[in-house]
């Protein structure tokens, strides 16, 4: 794969706004969310509802901002908030400047979804309009032991696909 690709992809994945929250029950701090910058909100929507099956939490086309909380002002800001069945929520905002949203993006070089079929999900990626950026390969990491493949998603965003093997 050529770096222009993999720095394309870094500059792609990072308002990767991953807001660690505190949590009392848990007492342990989490991954909120991951966002991305995208071209058009309902590519996105469709890609990650249809193949992996996360759901629509929230769609908005705007967002009130206040630097002191009493004074707000409402500004453009499309955008979705999806999640899927185990809590991961993704945020995708679309970019009314698609020739500098890269720029927000770096440095994150991929996310991972676990499926229970790496080839099944590929291919229907695919269908979906996914690129295929690394075939399916068998990893093992000390007690880590998956099938791997990635895909690039409808923005160029390198998705590994994870499918958890029993030893």
């Amino acid at each position: 794969m050529s770096t222009s690709r993999i720095s394309g992809f870094a500059r792609n994945f990072v308002t990767v706004i991953l807001f660690l929250i505190g949590s009392a029950a848990f007492s342990q701090n989490a991954v909120y969310d991951i966002g991305n910058y995208v071209r058009d909100i309902e590519v996105s929507q469709n890609f990650y509802t249809s193949v992996f099956g996360f759901e629509v939490v929230m769609r908005w086309d705007e967002m009130e901002v206040s630097e002191d909380g009493v004074d707000y002002k409402t500004i453009p800001h499309k955008g979705v908030y999806m999640r899927d069945d185990n809590g991961t929520h993704l945020e995708f905002i679309e970019s009314g400047n698609p020739e500098n949203y890269r720029e927000v993006q770096e440095p994150i070089n991929h996310f991972a979804i676990r499926v229970d079929d790496v080839e099944q999900t590929i291919d229907r990626a695919i269908e979906a309009g996914a690129k295929l950026a690394i075939p399916v390969s068998h990893i093992r990491i000390g007690s880590l032991n998956v099938r791997s493949g990635f895909v690039f998603g409808p923005d160029g965003e390198r998705i590994q696909l994870v499918e958890i093997l029993e030893e």
